[in-house]
């Protein structure tokens, strides 16, 4: 191919991949944290003075990350997330690739080869990329987040990697405002950051070549990251788990057990695109043996700068043994650097034409295969957000609104799920605060047995709630109707592998037993259900508590009334308490 032709093919290969971003875009619904976007725009009309006070609310009361006040705009404004969102994605190439070569991408044939290389590892090494791309929350938290993290390493890497360095000082101020900008992105990410930080500003010394501008954009990044880390929010957002689970707490508690477990965690997460290196890299050998040749040794600098960045990925991990959370979108940045290290060394190995053939052609298919489940994925699930937005919009206010379960309502690489299904106060909030409904119910397409109380014998008029029966006169109430012998059980609530009843109020001659369990706050422990020492199975063999459709076992904290730990680490909503005896278990309280 000429060099006109490989210009134009690189230049229709960027656009395609833009024109994929940019659909995606277009597709993307509306799902669980845009919801809270909504209700803040429903009231504030979007300008400079609505987002400084949306970003002053968070740092000071929720989540002090930039990446919400990033999603707050392109969920504020159509238009903004079409235009910027899928540049975004688009920029994380040639950032990555500037982060691996020390230079910009040049439009040729062989760049194209190892950008489409860099593309196709992200997707498989990332654990779920239809979400951290198109999932508007994940994508400005991490996917921007980190994009802007690099982008702020580029300047420096070009300029050591060149054979000099101009001053330009009107770089400064830039560099300040984006070394800051760094450090308000992401907790994990931060200190390797910074370290890296003082690596290139060191080496720059080293070299005659430190500038302004590079103390500029430290001195941002160093002022950026402990402002996110300090910030008075941390302390509010998932219940101050945060300032609850202190560093040497989650050491303590995690053990040499539970770190190594992050990092299997990533490994394995990664092993697609770990697989599809080990293949190049044994491709690359059998070509050489075939050839009678010796395995030639790579060039030094190779060696080291893909140890650097396989390093700074592994650092980022272990920066994690000491995060609240180390669930897969924080393994985004992780992979992102991990997939520079093997963009380093496939360009050595691109040397042998059969190797690169071989590993392009697997791209190319591998890549498209992403491609097409992306976009099928994108337009059904948005088809499914659109009909159940107009429901919504349709519902008289006061009325229960029915809405069908989607067809994609399982979590997946593809797709984050029903956010009505997996998040049911989700369903009660979105009713209520953006639509004036009474309620929002699925269609329980599924057809799941929803979960209700059954008295026995029966009828009665009224079947209380938990928090009703809470009330001692509720409880004489029943009695005056159904006698001293009664049983009120709950149905559909607990999937109990031993398939034990569920007990709600059992009431003989003797007495009324009732598990009392209300919610319960510690500053610096975290939530619980507070369950009445009296009221204790006496019998107790296991404990769960049950949110947003998924059951935990959990261990009681024992004091003058025990205490079940309620987990918003993942899942934020009403929770529910199980106590089980051998026979029989309990509703046990309600957080």
């Amino acid at each position: 191919m000429t060099p006109r032709g490989e210009h134009r093919a690189f230049l229709a290969a960027a656009f395609a991949l833009w024109l994929v971003f940019f659909v995606q875009a277009v597709n993307a619904p509306i799902l669980l944290d845009d919801w809270f976007q909504l209700r803040y725009w429903r009231d504030h009309e979007l300008g400079l003075t609505a987002i400084w006070a949306y970003a002053r609310h968070n740092y000071f009361h929720y989540n002090p990350r930039i990446g919400e006040v990033f999603l707050a705009i392109v969920d504020g404004c159509r238009a903004i997330h079409l235009m910027l969102t899928p540049l975004v994605q688009l920029a994380v190439l040639p950032a990555v690739f500037v982060i691996a070569f020390g230079r910009w991408p040049r439009r040729t044939l062989r760049d194209l080869e190892l950008l489409l290389v860099i593309q196709t590892l992200i997707w498989l090494v990332i654990p779920i990329p239809g979400i951290m791309y198109f999932y508007r929350p994940f994508a400005t938290n991490y996917l921007w987040a980190f994009t802007i993290t690099l982008a702020l390493f580029v300047p420096y890497r070009l300029a050591l990697a060149a054979d000099s360095t101009t001053s330009r000082p009107w770089l400064a101020p830039i560099m300040l405002v984006l070394g800051w900008v760094a450090g308000m992105c992401n907790e994990h990410t931060g200190p390797t950051a910074m370290v890296a930080m003082a690596g290139f500003v060191y080496a720059a010394w080293r070299l005659r070549r430190l500038r302004v501008w590079m103390l500029a954009g430290m001195v941002g990044l160093y002022v950026g990251y402990p402002m996110l880390f300090l910030a008075p929010g941390q302390a509010v957002r998932y219940g101050g788990i945060a300032t609850r689970d202190t560093p040497t707490r989650l050491l303590s508690e995690r053990g040499i057990t539970g770190c190594f477990a992050i990092l299997r965690d990533f490994i394995f997460e990664s092993r697609l695109g770990i697989l599809v290196f080990v293949a190049a890299a044994v491709r690359y050998a059998i070509t050489i043996y075939m050839r009678g040749d010796r395995i030639p040794a790579p060039p030094r600098r190779a060696v080291v700068e893909a140890i650097v960045l396989a390093a700074a990925s592994v650092a980022i991990v272990v920066t994690l043994f000491v995060s609240p959370t180390a669930t897969d979108r924080v393994f985004y940045a992780s992979g992102v650097l991990l997939v520079a290290a093997f963009a380093v060394c496939a360009k050595h190995l691109f040397v042998e034409r059969v190797v690169r053939r071989f590993v392009v052609g697997a791209c190319i298919v591998v890549f498209g295969y992403h491609v097409v489940r992306f976009v099928e994925t994108s337009v059904g699930v948005k088809a499914e957000n659109e009909q159940r937005l107009a429901i919504l919009r349709a519902a008289r206010p006061g009325s229960i609104a029915v809405v069908p379960s989607y067809g994609y309502a399982r979590r997946s690489r593809w797709h984050l799920g029903d956010d009505f299904q997996y998040y049911p106060w989700l369903r009660d909030y979105v009713g209520g605060e953006l639509f004036d409904l009474a309620r929002i119910d699925l269609d329980r397409r599924d057809r799941t047995e929803a979960a209700r109380f059954v008295v026995t014998p029966g009828p009665v008029t009224h079947v209380p709630t938990y928090r009703e029966l809470q009330s001692p006169w509720t409880r004489l109430s029943l009695a005056a109707q159904l006698g001293s012998r009664f049983t009120i059980t709950a149905v559909g609530l607990f999937d109990d592998p031993r398939h034990r009843p569920l007990a709600v109020l059992d009431a003989t001659p003797t007495g009324q037993r009732f598990v009392d369990g209300r919610p319960y706050d510690d500053a610096l422990r975290g939530h619980f259900i507070r369950v009445q020492r009296t009221s204790l199975p006496t019998r107790l063999e296991a404990a769960y508590v049950i949110g947003c459709e998924q059951t935990q076992g959990v261990a009681l904290v024992d004091g003058d009334d025990p205490l079940l730990p309620v987990d918003e680490r993942y899942c934020r909503g009403p929770f529910t308490a199980i106590l089980c005896e051998p026979d029989r278990c309990w509703v046990a309280g309600w957080y």
